[in-house]
């Protein structure tokens, strides 16, 4: 599926806004201000730059374990994540990549972060590509350097909304280096569990 820009940003943008307002209305219970740990899932849709091609929708499959410590200005995660885009017209690109997130809270709702992520690409070719050295191929696999941010916006008790940004570096390919990137709207659902309280 391909999308420009407006197609897509515009109404996620507005769906972002719209529970981050909704959220400050009513309020949120039990924020994770209070716990010492938190455990959280995340899916989100993405316009994707291939690289490669024309831009075109991506999803985004995530999970990250973070650790509350009181007198560390930001608090450390350790996160899983996918990006997965379906074959447009020229290309279809996939990630998986784990690492570091480190995320301060603002006003007890709002986590802003950044990453640092390493993990295995893949990009899949509509139409084989000629790589050097006249290999023909109609799929490729690399190293992937993930780097990004974004800020998750508590809206109801267990779920927030999440905004966020990932570039990245595709190494060791046979096509040769490659830089995708993806913006990201998407819902996270915080694991109701207990990790305990701060002191």
């Amino acid at each position: 599926m391909i999308l420009t820009k407006k197609t897509i940003l515009r109404p996620l943008a507005g769906l972002f806004l719209g529970l981050a307002l909704t959220g400050t209305a009513f309020g949120q219970a039990g924020t994770t201000a209070d716990r010492s740990a938190d455990v959280n899932v995340f899916a989100g849709v993405s316009h994707v730059d291939p690289d490669y091609g024309e831009p075109q929708v991506g999803y985004v499959f995530g999970a990250d374990y973070t650790r509350f410590f009181r007198h560390l200005y930001a608090a450390p995660s350790l996160e899983l994540r996918a990006t997965i885009s379906p074959k447009g017209r020229t290309v279809g690109e996939n990630v998986y990549s784990g690492g570091l997130k480190l995320e301060h809270l603002y006003h007890r709702r709002y986590h802003a972060y950044v990453d640092a992520l390493a993990g295995w690409s893949k990009i899949n070719f509509v139409i084989p590509a000629h790589a050097p050295g006249g290999i023909v191929e109609s799929s490729d696999t690399g190293l992937a350097l993930t780097y990004g941010g974004g800020v998750d916006v508590d809206v109801f008790r267990n779920y927030a909304v999440k905004a966020d940004f990932q570039g990245s570096s595709w190494r060791g390919l046979d096509i040769g280096t490659l830089s995708p990137s993806a913006l990201t709207v998407g819902v996270v659902y915080h694991i109701p569990a207990h990790f305990g309280h701060r002191e």
